[in-house]
């Protein structure tokens, strides 16, 4: 069975330059760009840009997030509740 989080990339590249009026994000395989003002909402625009260009379901987006795994890398990687990619096994 195919599950509505399937086509989620477990990484993702984004690009961040700093400049005098805050920080720019970009996805360049997906061609997509996020601005904010700190790096803290930086975090927040791109978890948010990630959710919506892969359309994830209203009621999964509070259990899966992607967090850059430190400050020198430029990969953004895929977390969530166990529950969401857990397999479905069937007894039949």
């Amino acid at each position: 069975m195919k599950k509505n989080t399937d086509h989620l990339p477990e990484s993702i590249r984004v690009e961040i330059v700093q400049d005098k009026d805050g920080y720019s994000a970009k996805l360049p395989e997906y061609d997509v760009f996020t601005c904010a003002e700190s790096e803290q909402e930086l975090q927040f625009m791109l978890d948010d840009l990630i959710k919506e260009l892969f359309s994830i379901p209203k009621k999964l987006q509070s259990q899966i997030f992607y967090k850059r795994i430190n400050q020198r890398s430029n990969k953004y990687l895929m977390f969530s509740t166990p529950n969401v990619f857990k397999k479905e096994f069937s007894c039949a």
